[in-house]
């Protein structure tokens, strides 16, 4: 029933033909992270395969490598309804606090992680600002949630 009541609180969504708003964000890496990007840049390939079972919404993608822009503020912004974190170990603390400070918007959006610790780890992230965790089939999972989001 939670989840009702949060989105009816976006008349944006019946304006735009029952799109939501969605922001995939991926953290940026931790400073003990080893990193090549001087050498390569690599695509967001787990933001992009999102779009596969999200085209019909409106995604903004944060892709914390190479943008440096605050998750929370953009969320603010773009008026976001869902934020899909994606996170490795290192990253893990960076999204409990993003998402502690997301929950405090006026409008906080529905919170929900994936990625490879959450797939190993999903209890890291097993708190009061994530709404669901998404370990197993994350890109059927995700789909299945929206649906309902929708049907809601």
């Amino acid at each position: 029933m939670q989840v009702e009541n949060k989105i009816s609180n976006y008349p944006d969504a019946e304006r735009n033909n029952n799109r939501l708003k969605i922001l995939v964000c991926k953290p940026r890496l931790a400073i003990q992270t080893i990193r090549l990007n001087r050498f390569i840049r690599c695509e967001p390939l787990e933001m992009e395969y999102l779009y596969t079972v999200l085209q019909h919404h409106d995604i903004y993608l944060l892709d914390g490598i190479v943008d440096r822009r605050n998750p929370v503020r953009l969320a603010s912004k773009l008026k976001t309804q869902i934020v899909l974190f994606t996170s490795l170990i290192t990253t893990a603390s960076v999204v409990l606090k993003t998402a502690s400070r997301l929950k405090k918007l006026k409008n906080p959006p529905l919170i929900f992680v994936g990625g490879p610790d959450a797939e190993v780890v999903p209890g890291h992230f097993f708190s009061k600002d994530i709404d669901g965790v998404f370990f197993a089939n994350q890109l059927e999972g995700i789909a299945l949630v929206i649906d309902r989001i929708m049907q809601s």
